[in-house]
């Protein structure tokens, strides 16, 4: 990776380097001042979500934001984000952070130098999901009551519990992004590598046109867990193992 403090857009489609280039993505997130991703409740008026309950990832994709603008792109590209940071304040008018999504919450991308429209890496993208059970129609597992964290790992994290996670997550797999990463919120008493083993790494080896050299970065925010008020992180890729 050559300066230690440099990332460059080749690092990232490096299989030597990749590795390095999401050890250094997780030590950005390491940065989070936690105490600023906070719950906001239905009542709350910064909260727009209509679901209620979720937290506000507005620091969350300002640190990634600001990690892919200091990746190095070569001289016949140009790169920018996608994504809704509400009041953001680097935002820098469009010259760099695009404030709208597209696809994805956060798609980091590169272009022609000087031509709209001319996408040509999309090396880095983004989903996260506050909500761990689905519309009131749906909600057997909104609550936990029933839960005892002895209970089999499919049971607490197979079949629809944390549906929503799970349908933001599939839309990761559909795309070739060199480094895919889910945030989300971990429930009390669970346990992000069990998640990953009954769930994420399961599904990454099911899809079959999943590329197997990209990355996924699982980041979960435990603030309910035994790891209070801390982000979890898991690197997973596609591996040989359908029976994982």
């Amino acid at each position: 990776m050559g300066n230690t403090s440099e990332i460059k857009l080749c690092d990232i489609y490096s299989n030597t380097e990749v590795d390095k280039v999401c050890d250094k993505i997780i030590e950005k997130f390491k940065s989070l001042q936690i105490p600023s991703i906070r719950l906001l409740t239905p009542e709350d008026p910064k909260n727009k979500n209509k679901y209620g309950g979720r937290y506000d990832t507005r620091r969350i994709k300002e640190c990634l934001n600001e990690f892919c603008k200091s990746v190095k792109t070569q001289n016949n590209e140009q790169s920018g984000t996608w994504a809704v940071i509400s009041d953001y304040d680097a935002c820098e008018k469009g010259a760099f952070h695009k404030q709208n999504e597209w696809l994805f919450d956060f798609v980091f991308f590169t272009y022609n130098n000087g031509q709209d429209y001319t996408m040509r890496h999309l090396p880095i993208i983004m989903e996260s999901e506050w909500r761990w059970y689905g519309n009131k129609n749906n909600d057997s597992d909104k609550n936990a009551k029933d839960e005892d964290p002895k209970d089999s790992k499919e049971k607490l994290y197979g079949g629809t519990k944390y549906s929503p996670v799970k349908f933001d997550f599939q839309k990761l797999l559909a795309s070739n992004a060199k480094i895919k990463i889910m945030v989300f919120l971990l429930k009390k008493g669970h346990n992000l590598n069990d998640f990953c083993d009954t769930y994420f790494q399961k599904v990454i080896n099911l899809y079959e046109e999943v590329d197997n050299k990209s990355k996924y970065i699982i980041i979960a925010y435990s603030k309910y867990s035994e790891r209070r008020n801390e982000f979890q992180y898991k690197i997973l890729e596609k591996s040989d193992d359908n029976d994982h």
